[in-house]
């Protein structure tokens, strides 16, 4: 049920809305130390190691050991807690596999949304806090702002799953520079091959989030060294259609022939909505994002479609894990500390036939390690034990 006053929402609310299918993952082929037994929901008992360890503030992490030895478990409720950014189809893609990994393992989920607003996204993280959760799934807004909060949360022994912020007890990301060169390079070839070698670019960058900035020097460096010129460089002011929609149409009003348009899916999508408000949508430009979210792969199928690629991560496949290892966390076990996001291109329709079936049924990816590896590879290890040992930086592949 959902909680109109406090933004929060149930598990079985979350599932309501779109989370992909789910089954009990217990004793599956990914994970070989798992055990049936699930997490209590407060008080499993087992007191704290001598040593916790210290952060990690840098360095590469090792495979991870999914053998690695349990040790005491921490007395928190079986509740993971997904703090969105915002609503739109990645966050929500995120939010799926989250509920999909916690169903099966029987673990509550409860979100919040803070429609990109850093003041509310740091209340509703603080709400969790006080309510009383087993783990914390963090998106980036303001990692400034957040992560006092997240270092209180891993001083309780929760667990903090972070996509690309520290501090962090498992951390998502991908080597950003690649999936930047990933969208960047399938540009530049447009810019030669249809464009002859002069375009103007429109930039939607995201350089104020640090993790993901490498992206947007590699697409700079990719449409440059193909004979683009970027006419607007700039970062909307939150990551979705009503602010590209806004900034685009004035960037326009002062540059009215566009020929490429980069950023996030949200902001790419945007974008395009804002060029075909004025008419101006052509067959040979070239508008990319990252993300694959729905809309943006919809918009690639169109015949003659201006949409011409998005980067994907399978986010129902990466967030899957957020769920079921909660269970793993609370029962004292080794989870990995990184997860390593694949970055790939969808640019045909076969491409994307495939990457639809596998975002459709997380568990049977996970379950299958050829199409599981083509999507996520994992680092580290950690448990509540050695819950001090959690990353104190920004963990690239």
């Amino acid at each position: 049920m959902a909680d109109e006053s406090n933004g929060l929402l149930s598990r079985r609310e979350a599932l309501r809305r779109g989370a992909v299918g789910t089954g009990v993952l217990i004793g599956s082929s990914w994970l070989v130390a798992c055990g049936d037994d699930g997490p209590s929901s407060g008080g499993g008992g087992g007191g704290a190691s001598a040593d916790i360890g210290r952060p990690i503030t840098s360095g590469t992490l090792a495979p991870f050991n999914p053998n690695a030895p349990a040790g005491a478990r921490p007395d928190l409720p079986a509740v993971i807690a997904d703090a969105m950014d915002n609503d739109r189809e990645h966050a929500q893609a995120v939010r799926n596999g989250i509920a999909a990994g916690a169903e099966a393992r029987g673990v509550e989920l409860i979100t919040a949304n803070a429609d990109g607003d850093s003041a509310k996204n740091i209340a509703q993280l603080e709400q969790f806090l006080a309510r009383g959760v087993g783990a914390l799934v963090i998106n980036p807004i303001d990692a400034a702002a957040q992560a006092p909060v997240m270092r209180r949360a891993l001083e309780r022994g929760i667990a903090v799953l972070s996509i690309v912020t520290p501090p962090a007890t498992m951390m998502v990301n991908a080597d950003q520079t690649l999936v930047g060169k990933t969208l960047g390079d399938r540009a530049a070839n447009h810019i030669r091959t249809v464009l002859g070698g002069r375009a103007n670019v429109v930039i939607l960058n995201q350089d104020t989030v640090e993790a993901v900035r490498p992206r947007f020097v590699a697409i700079r460096e990719a449409v440059r060294a193909a004979g683009g010129t970027i006419v607007a460089d700039i970062e909307p002011r939150t990551t979705d259609k009503e602010a590209a929609f806004a900034t685009m149409s004035t960037i326009l009003q002062k540059n009215p022939k566009i020929d490429v348009v980069l950023g996030a899916d949200a902001v790419s999508l945007g974008a395009l909505a804002a060029i075909e408000a004025e008419d101006k949508a052509r067959p040979d430009m070239f508008i990319g994002g990252i993300d694959g979210e729905p809309e943006a792969l919809a918009a690639i199928e169109k015949p003659n479609s201006p949409y011409k690629a998005s980067v994907a991560f399978g986010e129902p496949i990466f967030a899957f894990p957020f769920g079921f290892y909660t269970a793993e966390w609370l029962a004292g076990r080794s989870i990995p500390q990184g997860v390593e996001v694949k970055a790939l291109a969808l640019d045909s329709p076969a491409a994307i036939a495939s990457f639809k079936a596998d975002i459709a049924d997380p568990k049977a990816v996970w379950d299958d390690p050829a199409r599981r590896d083509k999507y996520v590879a994992l680092y580290g290890n950690i448990s509540w034990e050695t819950r001090g040992r959690y990353l104190d930086y920004i963990w690239t592949p």
